[in-house]
């Protein structure tokens, strides 16, 4: 809500307006975000900016900046808080004494974790089978601004947060997975959350899927010629 100030007859209207976070917005813990704001009126001030958060849906403000200069932006390191109600307060205080302030119109999530995955699975699982492709399903760990996607790895665990393959999905599963070839595979599974939220050593893995697929008639006797060959070697 917007306060504004009275001032003295012939001086403009002294204002401020959040722009950003405004209200549904999901930023995650330790990353920096910009903070903006537009004010209208102020004429001699130099450094006339507070800026305060709240935790609690507007209840009460921390300081988050004082004495800043009116540059319309200010990057913040988003503390690693969970909130579901945060608001952000911007105040303008003019020489003259005169001050507005406003707060973001609605709730921003800041959402500083990311959890491991459970109940992974796949089909088929556990079985050798003719085919090379299968479906991953799993549950998705309770999430403040929630999951929107996960990377997955085959056969090597992943060595950084963005070391395999993304797929956005809200729904806890990823079909058409093509394993790599023959034999026996893992597959590592680790969710992203809409704030950005993202860790592979939050992962779940699977060690046993099996392939075996079906070999042409041409595979076969080639198979059967290099067994003959080894064969006719050991005889010798």
């Amino acid at each position: 809500m917007e306060h504004r100030a009275r001032r003295q007859a012939g001086w403009a209207t002294l204002t401020v307006t959040v722009l950003s976070p405004n209200g549904g917005e999901a930023w995650a813990g330790g990353q920096v975000q910009q903070i903006t704001w537009t004010t209208t009126g102020v004429v001699t001030a130099t450094n006339p900016i507070t800026l305060l958060v709240s935790w609690n849906g507007g209840n009460s403000y921390t300081p988050i900046a004082t004495n800043l200069a009116d540059a319309g932006v200010y990057p913040w390191t988003v503390p690693a808080q969970n909130a579901a109600d945060a608001r952000i307060k911007v105040v303008v205080v003019e020489q003259d004494g005169a001050s507005a302030s406003d707060e973001s119109d609605g709730p921003f999530i800041v959402d500083s974790q990311i959890q491991v995955p459970g109940g992974l699975s796949a089909s088929p699982y556990q079985t050798w089978t003719r085919t090379n492709v299968f479906t991953l399903t799993w549950t998705n760990p309770p999430d403040l601004s929630g999951i929107v996607g996960a990377y997955y790895k085959w056969n090597t665990e992943p060595q950084g947060p963005t070391d395999g393959v993304y797929v956005a999905t809200t729904l806890p599963i990823i079909t058409g997975l093509v394993a790599p070839g023959d034999g026996k595979h893992s597959i590592y599974l680790w969710p992203a959350d809409r704030a950005g939220n993202l860790n592979a050593a939050q992962r779940n893995a699977l060690q046993r899927l099996l392939v075996r697929r079906q070999r042409t008639d041409q595979q076969r006797g080639v198979e059967r010629y290099r067994r003959q060959q080894r064969l006719v070697s050991q005889r010798r």
